[in-house]
Formats: structure tokens, sequence, C-alpha cells
């Protein structure tokens, strides 16, 4: 059993921030936090819990500061990432699971003498790797909260020799703006400063070969929270209405925040259509689509902090409503973070013998 903690309230925020950013590897952990600062020689500790093993080991990060960490796909190795200082700039390190030092990416520019400028860059967070590990996605934030909630840069990372870590846009820091189509090629995201989800938020595709960005997003409207379909790379599901900040200062919980705001698919070709239907007066979010391509489930809200599970299947027009009465928050300026609903679906196998 994992042995219990003494930690501070500052180390307790700590294990919070990296158990929200964690993704969970089936074979190895099932719980990666970070430890007292007072350990001689480490300023960031992991205790990794082997499901298989049983066993606790600690990952030793040096003498800095631990910022992100995030699960290579093959679950035997880490990115972890630490801050900008005076002596060195941002890094994103690979490790191992013993602590072992694989490989180091450098990016931006160490601080200058004085470290509390704002508008320097200061941390890389929302690491999100693609599958086949080949290539990580991040944001780069100043050191401040502030500045940082208006908008941040966006940036990818090839970790083939040699390494390449360019800013591809702007936009929030949100992770779950990040999607990686199952093949690697291309990384869908949200771009667009200021901090109001509800408005000049657009989509664009990256090609991860050559940082090529392509803008997808239409003027006047709003664009979030894409997903590709498993089974096929080429088409993406993204969320769109018209952009309005018209909540601003009257906002009202009985009405939606993106009125229309439907369901879209980007085919391979460039071409883009709604898929879902409805009233003006509501809104849909968290497209989540089945892994055989054939079934989309997503939320229609006909309020701003209400609404119903709703799915419908490829080629047609049909929407069914499966829950009722879903409640949750806007989120921080409309965002809609956290997402209220988890899907999870569960693989058909046919019987034999």
């Amino acid at each position: 059993m994992p042995k219990r903690l003494d930690l501070s309230i500052r180390e307790q925020k700590n294990i919070l921030n990296l158990m929200r950013r964690c993704q969970m590897s089936s074979a190895i952990c099932s719980l990666i936090c970070a430890s007292s600062n007072d350990t001689p020689g480490f300023l960031g500790v992991f205790f990794l819990i082997g499901l298989l093993e049983n066993a606790t080991t600690t990952h030793p990060l040096g003498d800095r500061e631990l910022r992100e960490v995030s699960w290579m796909p093959d679950g035997q190795s880490l990115l972890v990432s630490t801050a900008a200082d005076k002596e060195a700039p941002i890094r994103i390190m690979k490790t191992d699971l013993t602590g072992k030092l694989l490989e180091t990416y450098q990016i931006g520019e160490k601080q200058t003498a004085n470290a509390e400028t704002y508008f320097e860059q200061f941390q890389a967070d929302g690491i999100t790797v693609s599958p086949d590990g080949r290539y990580a996605a991040f944001f780069v934030r100043p050191n401040s909260a502030s500045i940082a909630a208006d908008g941040v840069g966006i940036y990818l990372l090839d970790m083939q020799q040699p390494a390449r870590a360019e800013a591809v846009s702007g936009g929030l820091g949100y992770p779950e703006w990040f999607a990686w189509s199952p093949d690697s090629s291309k990384l869908a995201v949200i771009k667009g400063r200021g901090r109001e989800a509800t408005d000049n938020k657009s989509l664009a595709v990256v090609t991860a070969s050559d940082f090529k960005v392509i803008e997808a997003g239409l003027t006047g409207f709003v664009d979030s929270w894409p997903v590709w379909s498993n089974p096929d790379a080429g088409k993406l599901y993204f969320t769109r209405g018209k952009g309005s900040t018209a909540w601003l200062g009257k906002y009202n919980p009985e009405e939606v925040m993106v009125p229309g705001q439907r369901i879209w698919e980007r085919g391979s070709d460039g071409k883009e259509q709604p898929v879902t239907q409805g009233s003006a007066k509501t809104a849909d979010y968290y497209p989540a689509v089945s892994p055989d391509g054939r079934q989309l489930l997503f939320v229609r809200m006909d309020g701003a902090e209400h609404g119903s599970l709703y799915v419908t299947s490829a080629g047609s027009r049909q929407e069914t409503e499966l829950l009722r009465h879903l409640a949750g928050d806007s989120g921080f300026y409309g965002n809609y973070l956290p997402k209220w609903i988890a899907v999870y679906w569960q693989k058909e196998t046919k019987m034999t013998g």
C-alpha cells in the first residue's frame, strides 16, 4: 500500500494539478504526484505505484522545479518540463521510469536579469503527445496568470533528430482543445486570443511533418472542441456557432452562450458541414465519436447551465435524446471546463463457439 505523505498546501495543489494532467498508463501507474521540495537534492519527486509489481520508486528531477508531466504512449517513459530561469530556458525532458534522462529539448530563451518580467516565456504546460510518440503539442505561458488568461503561444515539438520546436499559433491554454489525428500526421487546435471562449476562436489544422498551419475557421464564427474520428484520420468533428460576447455583464443561465452552435464535420478534402440540427435557442457541445465512427454523442444545451445528452448516426438526420436534465457550469468565460460528461465506448465482440 502507498504510504501516507504529510504535505504542505502548496504541495497538495501541485499534486492536484499533476493528477489533473497525467494520463494514466494501464500497465504501470495508478498515481503520480509531486513530493516535498524539502527533500535534499530534489525539487520534484515522483512516486510511481506499479499496478503489476505493486512497487514504489522515486523519480529524481534534478534541482529545478517541476511544471508539467505527460506520459509517452509506450507507458515506459515520461515528458517533464521545468520553467525558465536566469540559468536556462524552458526545458522539456524525456526520462524513463527510473529517472534516467533520455533527451532534453530547450524551448525559447532563458530569463533576463529581471526574473519578474511578466511577458517573458516562463513555462510549458498542456503537453499532449501524438499517438506515435514523435510529436508533442504544448503551451508556453508567460510569468503572469492574468496575461496568460488572454492567450498563450501554441507550440509543436518534433522529438526526432534533429529536434525542432516552434510556435505554430496562439490561443487559450486548454489542452482539451488539442486533438491529434489517429495517424499522428495532423494536430487540430483552436486558435485565437482573448479570454472569452465564445468569440474570436477558430479551428486550425497543423501538419506535423512541416509545421504548416491550415486555417479552417469562418469569419464571424467561433469554434471549439476538436475531435478526430478514430477509423478515419481525415474526418474531424468540432463545434461551431456565431461568435458572441453579448452575455458579458448580463449573464442569463436560462440562455445559451452561443445560440445555434452545432457540431460540424471537416473532411480530408477540407469541406465542412454541420452534422447536428437544432433551434437557435440551443447549442451543442462535447462531441464524442464512437470507435467505429458511426455514432456521435453530444450535449445539447437549452440554457447556459442545463442540457441533454444526444446521439446521432453517420449519414442520419435523426437525433435521439439519451439522458435529460444534465446540469453543469459554463466555466471560465464560457470555456465549459471541466467537461460535464466523460464517454467510454464498450467494444462490441462477437460470440464464438
